[in-house]
């Protein structure tokens, strides 16, 4: 189930001009975004497609369930500023980090913090990534001589990250395609994700994106009686 945590990683193309970030980077904050999805996931030993449901609130709440076709929840993830938590109720089991940011960074070979995990669910570029390179080549430094490639298409949109390892092996990538929108934000219609280390590949086709009025209190997880509770870094793959 890592991959409920790593899905929201890196992609690719490459743009053969200089391109402005901050519109890449930035995104507006205070209100909260609703994404219904159906997630297709492949992977050693697992292959189908579930129904999954997202919240996000800018820079550091996040809420995923993830149900089967027939309705039951496969999974429930929450992250707010002092906790994250993964609840797996078919295998009765609970995955938390009391420091989430340091959790999620540490899972990413410390590429990737929490706001940088919202910032690519919604086809923008995390603010703390530092550019390096000619001003052609949208590359930035990683922690641990990593590297993070960034695509933009004619329209001046992400289109793909890369996450590449120190031997310039591919760790991760995202691909975004087509465009929905919730109010005048344009927000990803599909978000496919490759993780070849894991054999991991899934897709989310997004049905719907949605602007909150209000932000809903819905980012934490109750961790229910008699779950076995682990560490998040103890997720398989980990």
């Amino acid at each position: 189930m890592r991959f409920l945590l790593l899905f929201a990683l890196l992609l690719a193309g490459c743009a053969a001009r200089a391109v402005p970030l901050e519109p890449l980077a930035a995104a507006p904050e205070g209100y909260a975004l609703a994404g219904r999805m159906a997630l297709k996931v492949r992977a050693p030993g697992l292959s189908g497609t579930v129904q999954a449901s997202l919240v996000l609130c800018r820079p550091d709440r996040l809420f995923l369930q993830v149900r089967s076709p027939l309705g039951p929840v496969l999974a429930q993830g929450t992250i707010d500023a002092r906790r994250a938590a993964l609840v797996v109720p078919p295998e009765a089991r609970a995955f938390v980090a009391d420091a989430p940011e340091a959790a999620l960074r540490t899972l990413t070979g410390g590429a990737l913090g929490v706001d940088g995990l919202l910032a690519l669910l919604t086809a923008r570029l995390p603010a703390d990534l530092r550019r390096v390179g000619e001003p052609s080549a949208l590359a930035f430094e990683a922690p641990g001589g990593r590297r993070v490639l960034a695509h933009v298409d004619r329209r001046g949109r992400l289109a793909g990250v890369d996450l590449l390892g120190p031997d310039e092996a591919t760790l991760a990538t995202l691909r975004y395609a087509g465009r929905r929108r919730a109010g005048r934000l344009p927000l990803p219609r599909r978000i496919a994700a490759r993780i070849p280390g894991l054999g991991l590949a899934a897709e989310a086709d997004l049905h719907s994106w949605e602007i909150l009025g209000e932000v809903p209190a819905i980012f934490t997880t109750a961790i229910p009686p008699g779950f076995e509770v682990r560490p998040i870094d103890a997720l398989p793959g980990g």
